[in-house]
Parts: C-alpha cells; structure tokens; sequence
C-alpha cells in the first residue's frame, strides 16, 4: 500500500471514529434529557398549588372593584438602583449570585415562577436568607399578562403567592 492510500484509510478511520462518537455524544444526550424529563415529572407538584380560595377572593374583589395602584416616586434627588431578576437561576448560578450581590452591598428583587420555585425551594430559601425580596412572576413566567383574562391572570399570581408564602 502506497503512502497516499495510507493517509486516505487513516483519514477514514479518524472519520469513522469521530462519526461514532458524535452519535454516542448524542445518544447519551438524549438519554440524559428523557431522565431530566421523568425526574422533573416525578417532582412536579403544582396540583398542590391549586389556590382555589384565594382566587375566588381575589375574583370576588375583581367584580366589587377595585381601587388602582398609586405609583410612588422617590423623592426628587435621589439616587437609587436596584436590580430585578425575572426567572429563577439554578442553585449554583443562584449560589454565586447571591455571593456577588452581598459583596458588593447590591440591592435586588427577585421575581419567581411559582413552578420553578417549588422545585427550587432550596434557592428560594438562599435568596430569602441573604435578606433580598421574592416577588410574583406568575405561575409558568407568563409574558405579556396584560392580554390575559382576569381569571387567568388571577389565577397564575394566587398559585404562586401561595408557593412564595409556603416556602
């Protein structure tokens, strides 16, 4: 066998291989996600968080009406910045953030799924200690609230008040 036959099977070999495990790589991916997708299936307990009594309230206040919100500014002059979180980090990147914000004295809010709260109860339970607030981003994250039904809408922040105030 010449040299250039050679240097053609060895490519071939390397290409074989590099073939067979990007097909591995991706197989053990798949595999890895259909666990992730029974273990979160297994750990979901949103029908806990059903909230019926307080959204019947919170629909029974709706029709009575209701007075709107005051917007308060702050006094004229003053300087003050605060950073928002929407969504839940995992507890890692919630560790490490939790970490950088205490360090460099930074005030924060963070508004959390209800779902992803309950199976994060553990960085819910983080942020809560290192004192910052925990606020409503509905059930499931939901965009775009302002073209939702006011049952739907009522629903999704009573559900997860109820997982903010449970944990």
């Amino acid at each position: 066998m010449d040299t250039m036959s050679k240097l053609k099977a060895g490519g071939c070999a390397l290409l074989l291989l590099a073939v067979i495990g990007a097909s591995k790589g991706a197989y053990d991916f798949y595999q890895s996600m259909q666990t992730s997708r029974i273990t979160i299936d297994m750990l979901d307990r949103s029908d806990q968080y059903q909230a019926k009594d307080e959204i019947a309230r919170a629909l029974h206040v709706l029709q009575m009406g209701t007075t709107p919100a005051a917007i308060i500014s702050p006094k004229s002059g003053t300087q003050k910045v605060v950073l928002v979180f929407d969504g839940l980090p995992d507890r890692a990147d919630t560790s490490r953030l939790v970490q950088v914000l205490r360090n460099y004295h930074v005030q924060a809010v963070f508004f959390v799924e209800g779902q992803n709260a309950i199976r994060q109860a553990d960085s819910i339970e983080l942020i809560r200690n290192a004192g910052y607030e925990i606020e409503n981003y509905t059930f499931v994250g939901m965009a775009h609230v302002e073209t939702l039904s006011p049952e739907v809408l009522i629903s999704q922040i009573c559900r997860t008040q109820q997982v903010i105030s449970d944990l």
